[in-house]
């Protein structure tokens, strides 16, 4: 629970297991708010048409927040890769834009080893507090919409399964 919201962290896609493209896709169906997350690798070719079918074809876009984790297993100038992450992002998402994300750069094992270590400079590098900032912003801006929203691609959904099933 995170003030108010239950946040659900989904298997993923596109592993070994269809299972969990089953469970992840029904998940999201049924959210509210989406945080799409992704390794400082960024987009292969298979992420970024998930993320361009989320946002775009289911029409998610709206209720997406993009988080790239794992920052500290490259190494660079902190302000230098998010500058050269967002190019990156750019260009993957064309003819799209990345302004209409809430964008964060975190690595939660740094947040996690900061935490459990009482270490201040692990927490600070982590760059968890944007999130945690970002993720309040995203739900007090979007979530009050999201709730109308999710019923109604639910009911429509059940709407085109018994459809189906009549023809």
């Amino acid at each position: 629970d995170w003030n108010g919201i239950q946040i659900i962290d989904t298997p993923g896609l596109f592993t070994d297991r269809k299972d969990h493209d089953e469970i992840t896709y029904e998940t999201l169906n049924k959210a509210d708010l989406l945080v799409f997350c992704l390794t400082y690798m960024l987009f292969d070719s298979v992420t970024v048409e998930n993320f361009k079918k989320l946002a775009y074809e289911k029409g998610y876009r709206w209720k997406m927040m993009l988080v790239i984790n794992k920052m500290s297993d490259e190494a660079g100038e902190e302000a230098q890769k998010i500058t050269n992450y967002r190019k990156s992002l750019t260009e993957a998402i064309k003819p799209h834009n990345l302004d209409e994300f809430p964008v964060c750069f975190i690595d939660a094992k740094d947040y996690c080893e900061g935490v459990d270590e009482d270490e201040e400079f692990l927490i600070e590098i982590s760059r968890f507090q944007t999130f945690i900032d970002a993720l309040n912003n995203f739900v007090e801006k979007r979530a009050a919409l999201a709730k109308f929203d999710t019923p109604v691609r639910i009911a429509l959904s059940l709407v085109d399964e018994a459809q189906l099933k009549l023809t």
